[in-house]
């Protein structure tokens, strides 16, 4: 069990006890605490009797209240949005802002909303966040990648590494072909791609730029997997990779990031 995780609580909404039982026995295990929902209802009601929750993961596509229904009460309550939902899922039934406490909350503070669907193309994905969650995961999803996106929330605070700027010209190779985009920083633990298309959550990656070969001197494989990849106002994929590397990679690409604060072609 991880201690750093040790207070965060983490609610999951799924009608399905298969999905509820693996997430919720995973997030244990990782240290954090879990409360279970089947549906909406029972959602709002856990929230109501635990003011604490950090993180709701929410199915979409449940009976009495979906999903989107239920997101669109957290975002009256916390003021994260005043769009309604586009989505049609049924009729999102939408309370009076008077009847949720109107003082702002900090960002730090807010709950944050990870969203799982097995409907998980590009269209479909980017309605979801835009609907107000934070992040989207699509279902089945697997031990390692649910961890790395709680962490990524609401996990405990890692230790800090030298993050480096960049505008880099890449490649990005995901096994069935090159893409092209723009690195936008790295470290020796992970990187950001600004990029046209969407990587699936979990899949591997190799990522190649002739500029940074050359400021490594000693060029290292760039390879990783994706942790989270979400449309920018660019139209365009804002998308975080963790890097696999070994420690001498770590200590080459170190050297760098230490050294520069911006790194361009």
């Amino acid at each position: 069990m991880s201690k750093g995780n040790k207070g965060k609580t983490i609610l999951i909404v799924d009608d399905s006890l298969e999905s509820r039982a693996f997430m919720g026995l995973k997030l244990r295990h990782a240290g954090y605490n879990v409360l279970l929902a089947e549906d909406g209802f029972q959602g709002i009601k856990e929230l109501e009797s635990n003011p604490g929750v950090n993180l709701v993961i929410l199915d979409i596509m449940m009976p009495k209240m979906n999903g989107i229904q239920m997101l669109n009460r957290l975002k009256l309550k916390m003021k994260i949005l005043k769009e309604k939902s586009t989505l049609d899922l049924g009729t999102v039934e939408i309370l009076d802002e008077d009847e949720f406490p109107q003082e702002e909350e900090k960002e730090e503070e807010r709950i944050k909303v990870l969203i799982g669907s097995a409907k998980a193309d590009p269209g479909t994905i980017d309605i979801f966040m835009e609907a107000g969650a934070d992040d989207f995961f699509a279902k089945p999803i697997k031990e390692a990648v649910l961890l790395e996106k709680v962490e990524r929330l609401v996990g405990k605070e890692k230790e800090k590494f030298a993050r480096m700027k960049t505008e880099l010209s890449i490649l990005v190779n995901d096994g069935k072909g090159e893409k092209t985009g723009t690195m936008t920083e790295i470290s020796e633990l992970s990187a950001r791609l600004d990029i046209k298309d969407r990587l699936p959550d979990g899949i591997k990656v190799s990522i190649s730029s002739l500029t940074l070969d050359k400021e490594l001197k000693k060029p290292i494989k760039l390879k990783g997997h994706v942790v989270y990849s979400e449309k920018n106002m660019k139209n365009q994929y804002d998308t975080e990779i963790t890097l696999e590397l070994n420690e001498d990679s770590k200590t080459i690409l170190r050297g760098l990031t230490t050294s520069k604060k911006m790194l361009t072609d």
